[in-house]
């Protein structure tokens, strides 16, 4: 809980955090941050944007009415969010007198956050908030999902991914998503010809649409995005002091967004080698097999265990269908002339 110089991109993924926010943590976190939040305005300022950040599905209680009652607080503070007068350094605990302007900015401050805090500790008993119903969908390890939308746009979802997102929003201006796992998305630009804007969210950033088709996997704290065609503008995470880091892709270009760094790295690549999993296939080209494995640990939810560095570091190419685990472990057996047994739950490849 040691958090009094985080960045925002690292408080968020603060456990101890999270749980204060949503109103379950123990007595001693719950002390602990009503303690920091109080000693200073750029503490509080950062609970709202954390918030703000925050206020997504895959951070949010299964309870629907919290779900509600989390973008109704979020409209209510966003405008407050914005209107910064005087420094951002000024601390409560300063004994000097205060301006008359910036005494009642700084009371009113202090007000909005005690209300703030108040809602997660009285949650239960607030009234439904008159919000947009949000749909979530999700595929478990070795299944797939297509969502189709009333405006032309295709999502597809690989296993063991989750999304969210408002049906109704999709014949309006402006469609967000919040996405975790790997989806392909075909999206149609500016439907009936209105402009609107299609906007992706994952924890390690954003990614706005611009008429394309494209793949993200968001997994293991890094989001990767693979332009098939079309534009794409993507941003990763701000912090407090950082402006987001942006660029506008060109098909063929892979761009990785990690949380570890605030940068935005590029690549041109073949993108057959990352959608070649909506038809069940797994495309290889001069591939590792250490990369393999790995996606079939993601794919299937299973432990793999290859003692053999040399085996790890074989490269292969083709194609291999997977309609099931069971098949394609057999097809591998063959190509890679190794022997695959189970010990437990975890599947060990060895040479023969």
């Amino acid at each position: 809980m040691k958090s009094s110089n985080k960045k925002i991109s690292e408080l968020i993924h603060d456990e101890s955090f999270i749980r204060w926010l949503r109103g379950m943590s123990p007595a001693d976190e719950t002390e602990y941050w009503n303690q920091w939040a109080k000693e200073s305005l750029d503490r509080r300022e950062m609970i709202l944007k954390a918030h703000k950040l925050l206020n997504l599905p895959f951070y949010e209680s299964d309870d629907s009415d919290l779900n509600e009652q989390l973008h109704a607080l979020h409209q209510r503070i966003e405008s407050e969010e914005n209107r910064k007068i005087g420094s951002r350094n000024a601390d409560f605990s300063d004994n000097s007198r205060l301006s008359t302007g910036y005494g009642k900015w700084a009371v009113a401050a202090a007000v909005l956050v005690v209300t703030f805090l108040g809602y997660f500790i009285f949650q239960n008993n607030l009234k439904r908030a008159q919000v947009s119903e949000y749909e979530t969908a999700s595929t478990n390890f070795g299944e797939l999902d297509s969502l189709s939308f009333s405006d032309g746009t295709v999502i597809v979802l690989n296993s063991n991914s989750k999304i969210k997102y408002d049906k109704a929003s999709f014949s309006g201006k402006r469609v967000d998503v919040w996405f975790q796992g790997e989806a392909y998305f075909s999206v149609k630009h500016n439907p009936g010809g209105r402009e609107r804007e299609f906007v992706v969210h994952t924890h390690e950033g954003i990614i706005k649409d611009l008429g394309t088709r494209f793949d993200i996997k968001s997994r293991k704290k890094e989001t990767r995005v693979v332009l098939e065609e079309g534009a794409v503008e993507i941003s990763a995470k701000d912090t407090l002091d950082d402006a987001n880091p942006n660029y506008q892709m060109k098909p063929g270009e892979l761009a990785t967004i990690s949380a570890a760094t605030d940068s935005i790295q590029i690549k041109n690549v073949n993108t057959d080698l990352y959608t070649a999993w909506i038809k069940k296939r797994i495309h290889l080209d001069n591939t590792p097999v250490r990369q393999l494995v790995e996606n079939i640990e993601e794919t299937y939810g299973v432990n793999i265990k290859v003692n053999d560095d040399k085996l790890l570091s074989r490269k292969i190419s083709g194609t291999i269908g997977n309609p099931d685990l069971k098949t394609l472990l057999k097809g591998l057996q063959v190509t890679l002339d190794i022997e695959i047994y189970k010990k437990g739950s975890t599947l060990i490849f060895v040479n023969r």
